[in-house]
């Protein structure tokens, strides 16, 4: 079954995760040289939602929800794609993380 991965948040706030893309055994994957970029957003959160690289040997990701300016409550959708040095999507990291859900209250 397919899951996701559930962001809770209030009007007005930013936020910012720490995420950690890991492999076999829980072993954090080697991120170095790729890139991380965010597609597939709702429309209410187009151009807010940010990710780069924080600690690629560690698979850490940081992420960042612009809320200052409010986000209009409800539920919002995002998903993060890894890629190689090339632009290539790597197939396996592509689908690294699941999909993001933003509930905005």
């Amino acid at each position: 079954m397919a899951y996701e991965i559930t962001i809770d948040a209030f009007r007005g706030s930013d936020i910012l995760r720490t995420l950690v893309l890991k492999g076999e055994n829980d072993v954090p994957i080697n991120l170095t040289g790729r890139t991380v970029s965010v597609f597939d957003a709702s429309e209410g959160i187009e151009g807010r939602v940010s990710a780069e690289l924080d600690s690629p040997i560690d698979g850490r990701v940081q992420l960042v929800i612009e809320g200052t300016i409010p986000i209009k409550r409800g539920r919002h959708r995002f998903r993060l794609q890894i890629t190689d040095p090339s632009g290539e999507t790597i197939d396996g990291l592509s689908r690294g993380f699941p999909p993001f859900i933003l509930r905005v209250y």
